[in-house]
């Protein structure tokens, strides 16, 4: 099973969701995040979660901004076609 999990931030997802994305992995699924990109990344990927980074400003209002984060977010989803979907903090 394709578990991904959209959150606005990947250090959020880091403290708050990992244990269960962890339990997932351990389930031999696999597991997505698509998250703004920080310090958290390359610990995230060394456990095995997949990270797509994903431009989003949790308290942007421009709405060209707007539009093109969620552009970018409908794009990794039609390329990932995730079974499970998991919204954490979108905004």
């Amino acid at each position: 099973m394709k578990i991904v999990y959209i959150c606005n931030d990947s250090w959020f997802f880091h403290s708050h969701r990992l244990p269960i994305a962890q339990a997932m992995l351990q389930r031999n699924h696999d597991v997505y995040l698509i998250a703004k990109n920080d310090h958290t990344v390359p610990e995230l990927l060394a456990k095995g979660i997949k990270v797509l980074p994903w431009n989003v400003r949790p308290r942007g209002s421009n709405p060209f901004s707007e539009l093109k984060s969620i552009y970018q977010l409908a794009r990794h989803l039609k390329d990932l076609k995730p079974d499970l979907l998991h919204c954490v903090t979108i905004k």
